[in-house]
This record gives structure tokens, C-alpha cells and sequence, in this order.
């Protein structure tokens, strides 16, 4: 979800320095002031006046669904312009006579959040005629903490900051000339330790929310009951549990994370990995279009569901452009019809602008990419056109029950595309070649572990000089078609997988070994030379279980640390000696 806000913050930002309301005179000496009241419970009260010197013209933005009031005096002239490139906020236009004022004024339940004891303002928009300065009050009880401020996303420090009875006053001033549209941020903490929360749940969802917000977590019930069971009928998963939290942003890159699926303590937000049965979702939804908030549930559920399912999240490019793809042809069927369209829009886009997009490739398990924006993108058009040629939600419904029956873990490309073809009805090899994509030539239809079989050994074909353990990789893959001969599936996969990893480990070995040599030489240096011949030929025996039982050299590294510091040495030697022997003969995989 991070990747549609940005791509929404970057195109509003560009019509914005085009947006020109009216043709305007010259300016005349006025100011713009706006004072947002912050109050105990989390709500807010603002008030923007402007006042003028002498007679002329300007404009300001307007709530577009909210109610607000409008006092005057001296105003000869008003015109609203509905439409802006603000979805929320139309545009009011006056011209004024000298010594004129207007007044606008508005309250907003959302204005900011507490969870306590975490709080953070972010304001309603600051948006106003740029050719007249202007300075922006924050009034905060003075009993919270301010941790940081932000002027448009940027650390700013306040220009100005007073005590006045019980409330805190920081002032923002904004020069002229500056492009229009502010946007101010204050992270606070509560004197309160701990929030109050409550539990809803409904089927096997569990919502715990804050008390203050409960008719926000009964709203994203209302939503779960109405797009869960379109999940469940996509993915060939039937309802599983979990557990819904909300948060609430610390930094502005934060507001733009509507959701996510992480174990990481939501105030932090430094990881971003697929946990079973958790989600959470940012408080800031409720203050964007209607369609946000089912669209980002839907979007987690589905990364849930998925992975129950059988898509890996080392696909993680693939998981981020389904979710986002079929999110949309969800919603598309239950009353969001344009769900998605710009971001489908923008991904053409980047497609027609890159041409290959087997960069993709790269983004694998927890690491968010370095652009997220453009992963992002890139993923959603790979399934987006897959998806408009083989049939929209009915492929990827019968790609997913096709990975239910076999009971697989796709975590390859190869396997990915296997089950994608067969959904097709067709080999999708070329089409991901086409894009990019590193895909063996033989048909992609063929066998799934012929498609794994040939992943191991494409990888090993391109580091086999440079891989002590390729007699290793070699004998797996026999031993995996041996265990299919007689019909053992899950081994098969399994003696391909270890073949997968050591292919790609093997060439670390030889690093590996010298490691552990040093390690073992110095550990005999440091004894002075007393150890003894048997001690001698332990040691030999370890080293040489570093290629004979590669899958136990980590453990062996740190076993000849800890007998470097024992007393009987030679005893421990034998203790690690017979620990690694009878561990070298366990799969990796157990």
C-alpha cells in the first residue's frame, strides 16, 4: 500500500505547481494565519484567518465534504472552484477591499491520534494564496511531551514556541513564494502510560483496538465480513484467524505505510516480513478516500491467505503484485468499480518506460526494495496483464487451487510460472522472458520438480568452478528424481531444496574452512604446543567434516570457538567430533 501514496503525494505534487485558481493581480500587504487547537481527546479545532492592508484578491482551499463556517467582512467578491487537485479541499476565491478579514473555521475528530502514550497531529491541509506569507499555530496541552515537528515531511524545528496557561504554542512561519499546500506534523507523548483497548471479534477476526477508536475497529469488522469470504473463494483458503491491530504514524514516511503484516512493534515499523495471523493497520486510513480502508484490509488479508495457501513470501515481488491486483478486482465487484485504476495506470507507465522488469527478481523475503514505489509498480503490472488476458479473478482462482491440490510451496520462479501456465492454459515461459525475467528455455509446462530440478542446476552450472560441494548438489538431485521414481513427493522437493541452498552456499566453503582453521591454529597456539597427537587428528577430522558434512559447518565454527576456551581439550574435541558426526547425517530441512 506504501507504493500507491507515493505514487499519489508525487502526481498531486506536480499539478499542484500548475495549479493556478484564477488569473490574480499583484498582491497587496495581507497575511494568512492558521491555528489548529489540539485537544485532550485526540481532536482538533482550526481556525485560518487572513487580513489585509489593502484592497486586492487571493484564494484559500476549503473543506469539499466537511461542514465549515465563514465569516467575512469587507469581502466584495467570492467564487468556489470545486474542481482542485485535492480530492478533499475546493478552492475559495475573494477579492477584498482594504482593511477587509475572512475567517474560516472547521473541527475534526481525526486531526490527530492517541494511543497513548504515543500521539501525532498531522494537520489538515495549509493551502493558501502563496504570494502572501503565513504562519501555522500548533496549540498542544501543555502537559504532552513534543518529540519531533515536521513541516511538508521535513524535521523542522518551530520558529517560535510560548506557554500560555495549560497549552504549548509552536509557530511555523511559511514565506512567500513557497509552493502551496502545507502539511504540519507534531509526534507527542501522553503523560498517560497505557491506552485502554478493547476486543471485537467477528468469525475468526480479532480486532483489538483502543477504546477511543472502537467505532473504527466495528467499521473495519462491517468491512472484514463484506471482502473476507472473496478471499476465501480467490485463494482456496477457508477463513483463518487473525489478529488485527491498529497503529498510529511516528515519522511522515510512516503515514504513507497504511499496512502491514510484520511482528515488528508497530511504533517502530524496521522490518517488513509476512507474520501468520497478524495484521495491522494504520489509524491515518480513516482520514483517506473511503475506498482506502477496505482496499488495505483486503490487500493484507490476501497476503495472509496467499501464504497459507502456498505462496512463499521469498516470491516477494510476485506476493505484492498479486495482492495488490486482485485487492482491486475484489473490490471492483463489491461497490469500488474504479478501484486501483490509477495505480494500474501508473504501472503501464513504468512498464512502457523500462521494457524488462526482471529486476524484480531481487526482491525476496522481509527487505523492502530500494525504490518501493517503482517495485511496486513493476509487480502490479506483471500480474495486472496476466490477469486482463487469462481472465481476471477466475485465473488467479485457478491458479491458487491448483497449488491447494498439490500441496506445494511455491518459493521459485520456475514454479511459480509452472502453476501460473497451467492456469493459462498455456507456456508462460516466453511471457516472463520477454519481460526480463531469468527463465530456462524448456517449456515451463513441464513437471514442477523438473522446473525446481533445472532452477538447482542452473545455478550450479554457473558457480560449479568456484563450488567445492557440487558432487553434493549432484547426488541430491539424483536422490530427489530417486524419491519421485518411487513416489515420495516431499522428499523429492525437499532433497531439491537442499540442493538449491547448498548450490548457492557452496562457494562460501572454502571461506568457511579457512575460518575455522585459523580459529583451531590459534586456539593451538595459545596452548603453547601441548596438545596432543589424538587432540591433532580431532581437529584434522573437524576440518575435514567442513566439505565431507557441509550442512553442519556453521555449527562446527562454533563449536572449535568454544574448545579453544575448554580445560580438557581433547575431550571436547571428541564431544564435537561425535556431535557432528551423527548431526552430518540429519537433512538440513529437519
Amino acid at each position: 500500500m506504501q507504493r500507491r501514496l507515493l505514487t499519489a503525494t508525487a502526481v498531486l505534487a506536480l499539478s499542484l505547481l500548475s495549479f493556478q485558481p484564477a488569473a490574480l493581480a499583484e498582491p497587496t500587504a495581507g497575511k494568512f494565519t492558521y491555528s489548529f487547537t489540539v485537544h485532550e481527546d485526540g481532536s482538533i479545532s482550526m481556525v485560518a484567518n487572513f487580513t489585509a492592508a489593502e484592497a486586492g484578491v487571493a484564494w484559500i482551499m476549503v473543506p469539499k465534504w466537511r461542514e465549515y463556517g465563514l465569516t467575512y467582512e469587507g469581502v466584495t467578491k467570492t467564487s468556489l472552484q470545486v474542481d482542485t487537485p485535492y480530492y478533499f479541499y475546493s478552492n475559495l476565491t475573494f477579492e477584498f477591499s482594504e482593511g477587509a478579514w475572512l475567517a474560516i473555521n472547521y473541527s475534526y475528530r481525526f486531526g490527530s491520534f492517541i494511543v497513548e502514550p504515543n500521539g501525532v497531529f498531522f494537520s489538515t491541509l495549509v493551502g493558501y494564496d502563496p504570494r502572501y506569507p503565513g504562519e501555522v499555530l500548533v496549540n498542544l496541552p501543555v502537559r504532552f511531551t513534543v518529540e519531533a515537528t515536521y513541516l511538508d515531511g521535513s524535521r523542522r524545528s518551530p520558529d517560535g514556541e510560548t506557554i500560555r496557561g495549560d497549552v504549548r504554542v509552536l509557530r511555523f512561519d511559511i514565506r512567500e513564494e513557497e509552493p502551496p499546500g502545507h502539511r504540519i506534523m507534531v509526534v507527542f507523548k501522553s503523560p498517560e502510560e497505557y491506552a485502554e483497548f478493547s476486543n471485537i471479534t467477528v468469525g475468526k477476526l480479532t480486532i483489538v483496538s483502543p477504546k477511543r477508536y472502537l467505532d473504527v475497529a466495528e467499521n473495519v469488522s462491517r468491512i472484514y465480513l463484506k471482502f473476507q469470504p472473496a478471499v476465501s473463494e480467490v485463494t482456496d483458503v477457508p477463513e483463518i484467524p487473525i489478529t488485527l491491530r491498529f497503529f498510529i504514524p511516528s515519522d511522515p514516511d510512516q503515514i504513507a505505510v497504511l499496512g502491514f503484516t510484520s511482528v515488528t512493534n508497530p511504533a517502530a515499523l524496521t522490518e517488513d516480513v509476512i507474520t501468520p495471523g497478524k495484521v495491522s493497520l494504520n489509524l491515518m486510513l480513516v482520514r483517506y478516500p473511503e475506498s482506502y480502508m477496505p482496499e488495505t484490509l483486503v490487500h493484507e488479508l490476501l497476503h495472509q491467505y496467499m501464504l497459507r495457501a502456498g505462496l512463499s513470501t521469498e516470491l516477494r515481488w510476485a506476493h505484492e503484485g498479486m495482492a495488490q491486483y486482485i485487492s482491486y478486482l475484489i473490490l471492483r465487484t463489491r461497490g469500488y468499480p474504479e478501484a486501483g485504476q490509477e495505480d494500474i495506470n501508473l504501472s503501464i507507465l513504468v512498464y512502457k518506460e523500462l521494457g524488462r522488469l526482471g529486476f524484480l527478481e531481487d526482491w525476496r523475503g522481509g527487505e523492502m526494495p530500494g525504490d518501493p514505489a517503482l517495485y511496486y509498480s513493476a509487480s502490479l503490472y506483471v500480474f495486472w496483464n496476466l490477469g486482463e488476458k487469462y481472465g481476471g479473478l477466475e485465473f488467479y482462482k485457478r491458479f491458487f487451487k491448483l497449488i491447494r491440490e498439490d500441496k506445494a510451496e511455491v518459493d521459485e520462479l520456475s514454479e511459480l510460472i509452472y502453476y501460473l501456465s497451467l492456469a493459462a492454459g498455456e507456456d508462460l515461459g516466453p511471457y516472463f522472458r520477454e519481460l526480463g525475467f531469468n527463465v530456462p528455455l524448456q517449456p515451463m509446462l513441464a513437471d514442477p520438480l523438473e522446473a525446481k530440478t533445472a532452477y538447482a542446476m542452473r545455478i550450479l552450472n554457473g558457480t560449479r568452478y568456484l563450488n567445492p560441494l557440487a558432487p553434493q548438489v549432484r547426488g541430491l538431485i539424483d536422490a530427489a528424481r530417486g524419491y519421485r521414481l518411487v513416489g515420495d513427493l516431499e522428499s523429492a522437493y525437499r532433497a531439491l531444496d537442499e540442493a538449491t541452498a547448498l548450490a548457492v552456499l557452496g562457494p562460501l566453503v572454502p571461506i568457511s574452512l579457512a575460518s575455522a582453521l585459523a580459529t583451531l591454529l590459534t586456539s593451538l597456539t595459545a596452548k603453547g604446543g601441548t596438545v596432543s597427537e589424538q587432540a591433532r587428528e580431532l581437529e584434522r577430522r573437524l576440518a575435514l567434516l567442513l566439505f565431507e558434512k557441509p550442512v553442519t559447518r556453521w555449527e562446527l565454527a562454533r563449536e572449535v570457538l568454544r574448545l579453544s576456551k575448554s580445560r580438557d581439550y581433547e575431550r571436547a574435541l571428541m564431544e564435537a567430533l561425535e556431535k557432528a558426526e551423527v548431526s552430518g547425517l540429519e537433512p538440513f530441512w529437519t
